[in-house]
């Protein structure tokens, strides 16, 4: 039709931007990109033509001709929520935090969303001083999950912190560290002070690239539903592969994220390993149609019916070597609760996973698998199993170590993980400084209940270590001078008075807290 209308008014410019959505949502980018030069060609104004433009040439992952597209269009109609929101998209997957977060607010006006009834104002990431601060979900289960980790954050500005979430949600999130209470959506909300919807809290609190809140895990499994799943899945011996391939097909960008179950045969063919299906609800057919090719135990008909998300799948997760998944909520849960996970992206991704890396500065357990061209899962998998077949074929790891430690001491390590992960720069030893950080940062969480005195105590904790590593380099440089002289003198001596007031820190910490363990030291007269 809409070719018949260009036929009979060749110059009609709308047309053409409505043959270039078609083209799009059939996956024709090319020619949607043609359509759209068309439209505006003959009406340069038309500034729903440079949106969609832009929209095709992200697909393409022409990026910054995408964002002149944008640009152009906020321009000719500055009521363009749309193309603003869509610029917020690219600036955030090229890593450009404070601009994304900033016109990643246009989403209310591009698709508003529930809202809480009361007229509290927005928090604006000030010391809360004792009020009750409402967070609120807004987006779907995956986005809920992902920035629940800011809940923790918002509890250190000293206030009361309420949640209010899907009801299917909330046995997975009363274990998140920072909330004080969690109200199902539709369920009557206490008083409250202030709110701020999940989304807004990163612009908020300002978050870059750098101080991404990442210390996992931030969501923990039923400790009895582990075991009861460690019974159920012991008779499966391998290398128990957890797999996800199908998302919501309601939602718009699904036919690119989500994979066809078939492209998961070269994991089933690698020695030793066990596919065990996660899926529910769509997708779920697919089993059937791969049951000649190769197998799947499939649990996900058994899998949180209680009504309660995630639960049961969570518990299975923990039992698990790794999991596979496309992108949906199973990554985003496998991220949380810390296990490894490896994600299957398409070749233009969701801005969270960014562009190029491997990993994820969201998720540090997380592995991420790119297409190389559009479409083209298959040497996708190909990769991943070539990576899994050397995963299997290593030693095997070390077994957990488990020995009591005073809190001090807990402490003293993880801000020095801290310092570690504001001065190293290369990108394998960050990762595994990453991965130890979010373990003991994990640990201190659950074990140590929070104390303003403690908090004071740790950040001059901190600041010894920071002043320690700074002696270091400097006693690294005299001696790479062969400098011995006074400064050299002045250093090193330097390096047991901080020590000094490392104990003497550690030691209030563990009498602060309690501790049975307390640290001794004993120095030679001087």
């Amino acid at each position: 039709h809409l070719e018949e209308a260009i036929r009979l008014r060749p110059n009609h410019a709308d047309s053409y931007n409505r043959l270039g959505i078609v083209a799009r949502e059939q996956g024709r980018l090319e020619e949607a990109v043609a359509h759209y030069r068309k439209a505006i060609q003959l009406a340069p104004d038309l500034a729903a033509a440079y949106h969609n433009l832009g929209l095709a040439l992200a697909e393409l992952g022409r990026y910054d001709e995408a964002l002149a597209c944008y640009e152009q269009a906020a321009q000719l109609n500055p009521g363009h929520s749309e193309a603003r929101f869509a610029r917020a998209m690219t600036w955030l997957l090229l890593g450009d935090f404070e601009r994304g977060w900033r016109d990643y607010e246009y989403r209310w006006q591009y698709r508003p969303a529930p809202k809480p009834a009361g007229p509290q104002s927005l928090w604006d990431g000030a010391p809360l001083n004792g009020q009750t601060i409402l967070l609120w979900a807004e987006q779907g289960l995956g986005d809920t999950i992902m920035f629940i980790r800011y809940a923790a954050l918002v509890k250190q500005q000293g206030g009361m912190v309420l949640v209010q979430c899907p009801a299917k949600l909330t046995r997975l999130l009363s274990s998140c560290p920072g909330i004080d209470r969690l109200v199902p959506h539709n369920a009557p909300l206490p008083s409250y002070d202030v709110q701020a919807p999940l989304l807004s809290l990163p612009r908020i609190l300002g978050t870059t690239l750098e101080t991404v809140p990442a210390h996992v895990p931030y969501l923990f499994a039923d400790r009895d539903l582990i075991e009861s799943w460690r019974r159920e899945l012991s008779p499966w011996e391998g290398f128990r592969v957890g797999i996800a391939w199908q998302g919501d097909p309601a939602y718009r960008g699904d036919r690119d994220r989500s994979i066809p179950l078939r492209y998961f045969a070269p994991l089933a063919r690698v020695a030793g390993v066990r596919l065990i299906s996660l899926q529910k609800g769509s997708g779920t057919e697919q089993l059937d149609e791969v049951a000649s090719q190769f197998p799947v135990i499939d649990l996900g008909g058994r899998l949180d019916e209680t009504g309660d998300a995630f639960v049961d799948t969570a518990a299975v997760m923990k039992n698990l070597d790794l999991v596979v998944t496309s992108d949906t909520a199973v990554a985003h849960l496998a991220g949380a609760l810390g296990v490894p996970v490896w994600l299957a992206l398409t070749f233009a991704p969701e801005w969270r996973w960014l562009l190029e890396r491997q990993d994820s500065p969201w998720y540090p357990t997380m592995r991420l698998f790119r297409q190389v061209r559009r479409g083209d899962w298959e040497s996708l998998f190909t990769r991943m199993a070539d990576e899994l077949r050397q995963k299997i074929g290593q030693a095997a790891p070390v077994a957990e170590i488990l020995v009591p430690i005073a809190p001090g001491e807990l402490i003293d390590k993880i801000t020095i993980l801290e310092i570690k992960m504001e001065h190293i720069r290369d990108t394998a030893k960050l990762a595994n400084v990453r991965t130890e950080l979010a373990e003991l940062t994990a640990i201190r969480n659950r074990c140590l209940p929070y104390s303003a005195e403690v908090a004071r105590l740790t950040e001059a904790l901190k600041a010894v270590n920071e002043t320690l590593w700074q002696i270091e380099d400097a006693l690294r440089t005299c001696e790479r001078m062969q400098e011995f002289g006074p400064r050299f003198i002045q250093l090193a001596r330097s390096v047991y008075q901080q020590n000094d007031r490392r104990a003497l820190l550690k030691r209030q910490i563990n009498e602060r807290l309690g501790s049975r363990l307390i640290e001794e030291k004993s120095y030679a007269a001087y």
